[in-house]
This record gives C-alpha cells, structure tokens and sequence, in this order.
C-alpha cells in the first residue's frame, strides 16, 4: 500500500517523512503536479495539509476521487471551515478543534512520538547544554528572552526558527537531528509541550522558565508512553479507518 503526503514543513509531516511501516509512504510537493504525482504512484490513501489545499487543483481532484481514493486534510492551526464542506473526506486535527466541530468527520490527533528516533538509545553521554526547540512560535516570550545573552550565561541554545533572531539561534534541525541533540544535551527548556515527550524519551531533564538559572528540573514530568501514541500505530489506525 502507499501513502502520498504532501509536503509542508511542519512536525506531522517531517515525522512521516521519517518512520519505517509495512506501507510506503510517499512525501512529495503537490503544487501544481497533484494528478501527475497521483498517476505515477498510484497511492490508495493521500494526506494534504489544510494551508495548502483550498486551492482548485486539490478541491477538483477531492470531487474527481475521493470516493476510490482515501483522503485525509491534516489541519496543522485552525480548522478551515471550507475543507470540513468537503464529502468523502476525513480531517485530522487536535482535540479541543474537534470537539469544537462534532458534525465533521474529524480525526483527533494524540500526543504522537516518533519512537524509532526519539528514544533511550545513546544518551549515556549527556553535555550541560540547555535545548530549546522554538518552532512554532512567532517571537520569543518575554520570560525567555530574559534569561538569554546579555541578561545571563545561561548555555540555552535556540533551534529551528529563522523568523527570530538571536545569537543563541543556532539554525535548523531535521527530526533526525532533533533526536541526537535531545540524546545529547542534559536538559530540555519547556515553553510548551510541543517537543516536551520527545526530549523525555530522549532521557532529557525538563526545565520550565521559572527554573531558571538553579537547574533544578521540575518534578511534574515523566515519560509515560499511556500519554502518547506512535506515528506508526497512528497511521495504521488511519488505514483501516471507516
């Protein structure tokens, strides 16, 4: 079986790109080659994401073959209303918008992790660093920005968002990148929960804002895989959704 995802860069989507099933999973730009890239591979499931697919090409190809073809629109923000019209579709999307929308074919998403990356194996070295992954924010919290140079010597190193600027955002990371460097620093800074189970798996120490500069880890987290799900559990719920 194949899956064809259309590319986007956000953390659903480069998971995908990343983990090993009995099905192949295909992440390709779409824009302007939908029907092509659909002839040439020939997938039984397509994923779009919902920034990218209120647009004729996608809507004419939903309408000419959503009743062979399964297609699911992952919204990665908001739920677009428009999308949701949509017959023979299924949408993805977190919980709270989908207990906003209980007349949608709505998928809820769970907390996902990609175990075959993000897990235990090689983090017996740990340096002090302290890693931050910031992106899906638009600018730093005030909190935050407080801690960083010139205000202290604090070793936080920002990642993965080229819209801030600051010396200590040190540039971008694939997910596989993201997994050494969790395995590799001592402690994870949590602003939201956003990559909070991955650094967990990963056997990182998690600090919130408010435990800063004493390095005293906050107590509340663990690693607790009832909390989460895996991308490939996920994905095989996904194929045999009715």
């Amino acid at each position: 079986m194949k899956i064809l995802v259309q590319k986007d860069n956000n953390k659903f989507v480069n998971n995908l790109r990343n983990i090993e099933t009995n099905y192949r999973i295909v992440v390709e730009d779409l824009d302007n080659q939908l029907y092509q890239q659909y002839y040439r591979l020939k997938p039984e499931i397509i994923i779009f994401v919902a920034s990218k697919s209120n647009t004729k090409e996608v809507l004419q190809f939903i309408s000419d073959n959503s009743l062979e073809t399964k297609i699911f629109i992952y919204h990665h923000d908001e739920l677009d209303k428009n999308l949701l019209k949509l017959p023979n579709v299924y949408h993805l999307a977190n919980s709270k918008k989908a207990k906003e929308n209980p007349d949608h074919k709505i998928i809820k998403l769970p907390k996902l992790i990609n175990e075959q990356i993000f897990n235990s194996l090689g983090t017996e070295n740990k340096n002090e660093d302290i890693v931050c992954l910031i992106d899906h924010i638009n600018k730093l919290p005030v909190e935050l920005a407080q801690k960083l140079y010139p205000a202290t010597k604090l070793k936080i190193k920002l990642f993965n968002n080229p819209k801030i600027r600051h010396h200590q955002n040190l540039g971008l990371l694939d997910e596989k990148q993201k997994s050494e460097l969790l395995k590799s620093s001592k402690y994870f800074l949590c602003i939201d929960d956003h990559y909070l189970y991955e650094a967990l798996a990963c056997g990182c120490e998690v600090l919130l804002i408010e435990d800063l500069p004493n390095l005293k880890s906050s107590k509340q987290f663990s690693y607790n895989k009832d909390f989460t799900e895996s991308y490939v559990n996920f994905i095989e719920k996904l194929i045999h959704e009715k």
